[in-house]
């Protein structure tokens, strides 16, 4: 009688305990939101970009340059790759960019592996860019939603992995979701938007902005536009029948010829 009365208080003092940590931790992200923290330097870091001929890849390899960070650009594309390190290294004066010609679809040109000597140092970054789509699912979209929510699932899995191996001190991961018409202006063109001025396009530098942004202060997640994320939330708390409803309302997509 005396152990099972034991074990219910030390269940009562852990749940309370579980309870005041997740309040504090409700209200530390109110503040946050209002005011967030400072955004962590760059100078002298080595930081590896994928896709880093064009587009947003691009736009991440010139700015984090700029802020005096060593960038490996990786791109398949020689010639757009040689264009960007070009650019970076002609109009910053504290970082370095380097390319790197790889194609990551194929297992045998891959880099080393960065993993263990983030672990061996207990420091490091991963960034992973995921569509939208891997938030919620889109119609006719099936096989792109299906490859986001992969990406998410990877990096939810090695956060836990890290995190219960206790090696995730100073091993930071964020993971960015884009709405990948609004920011590109190819298809721009297609883009079919019922309220247009809520939405609305941003330019791959300005994406590229808030992805930094978002890692130099070690956000978890990140989405462009920022509204996303929250909307995708509210969709998940929302009863289908209501979650479906909202989506009709701000109904998008792309309407490719």
């Amino acid at each position: 009688m005396l152990l099972f009365v034991y074990s219910l208080a030390v269940l009562w003092w852990d749940l309370a305990r579980v309870v005041v940590a997740c309040s504090f931790a409700v209200i530390e992200m109110m503040y946050r939101t209002i005011i967030p923290v400072k955004e962590k330097p760059v100078l002298g870091q080595i930081i590896l970009v994928v896709g880093t001929g064009r587009g947003v890849g691009r736009e991440i390899a010139l700015q984090l340059t700029s802020l005096g960070a060593v960038v490996i650009c990786v791109d398949i594309n020689e010639k757009m790759n040689l264009a960007t390190v070009s650019a970076a290294n002609k109009y910053s004066t504290t970082g370095r960019a380097f390319s790197c010609i790889c194609d990551v679809s194929d297992r045998e040109q891959l880099l080393e592996a960065f993993l263990q000597e983030m672990v061996e140092k207990n420091d490091g970054h991963i960034v992973a860019l995921s569509s939208v789509t891997g938030l919620a699912g889109v119609k006719q979209h099936i096989s792109m939603s299906a490859s986001q929510y992969a990406v998410q699932g990877l990096m939810e899995s090695l956060s836990e992995e890290l995190r219960t191996a206790k090696m995730s001190n100073n091993i930071y991961m964020t993971l960015v979701h884009i709405y990948p018409f609004i920011v590109s202006r190819e298809q721009a063109k297609d883009i079919r938007l019922r309220i247009p001025s809520y939405f609305g396009t941003i330019y791959p530098k300005d994406a590229a902005r808030q992805i930094i942004s978002g890692m130099r202060r070690n956000y978890t997640e990140v989405s462009i536009p920022g509204y996303l994320l929250y909307i995708s939330r509210i969709l998940r708390i929302l009863p289908h029948k209501a979650s479906v409803m909202l989506r009709e309302l701000l109904d998008t997509g792309v309407d490719f010829a």
